[in-house]
């Protein structure tokens, strides 16, 4: 739809970086930090459909609302996939989420509670409100993302001291 201009431009980009990085970061990734890079990416690659999607299209979709609740089922067991000493080997999760942790929670609801309305209001069929839902999921995403995810270039490796 041509009024549509979605306000994410930022998490559109952290999710093709995300996707290019992630052959690079799973190497020598195991265990919960292997399987939350995998989640990671299977959100990033459903964002950007998404958003491509729901600039396009003029009625709320199966895939859309697929897609969103492959997104819920994520954002809802986001704070298991880093749990307490996980921050070791190859991961872009900065020290910050164990040092901050309050906050971190504070955003993994936020992000969890967005996830939410965008799936009531894809439920609904309302297409103006998916929009705006999803904009502001994909604002938690980047809000988080800022403070708590380090770039490919400070990647931290298997060996490394956090």
């Amino acid at each position: 739809m041509s009024g549509f201009r979605p306000r994410n431009g930022l998490l559109v980009a952290v999710a093709a970086s995300l996707a290019a990085a992630g052959v690079l970061a799973h190497e020598g990734a195991t265990g919960v930090v292997a399987e939350r890079m995998k989640a990671m990416e299977a959100v990033a690659a459903d964002v950007k459909v998404l958003s491509r999607t729901l600039k396009s299209e003029s009625t709320v979709t199966a895939d859309v609302r697929s897609r969103v609740l492959r997104i819920r089922a994520q954002a809802h067991d986001i704070l298991r996939l880093f749990p307490p000493g996980s921050n070791h080997g190859n991961t872009l999760a900065r020290p910050e989420v164990w040092t901050q942790r309050d906050e971190f929670e504070r955003l993994a609801r936020a992000y969890d509670e967005a996830s939410e309305r965008l799936v009531a209001s894809s439920a609904a069929g309302n297409l103006a409100e998916t929009r705006r839902q999803f904009n502001d999921l994909t604002h938690q995403c980047a809000s988080c993302h800022r403070k708590f995810r380090a770039s490919q270039g400070e990647m931290r490796h298997s060996g490394e001291a956090h």
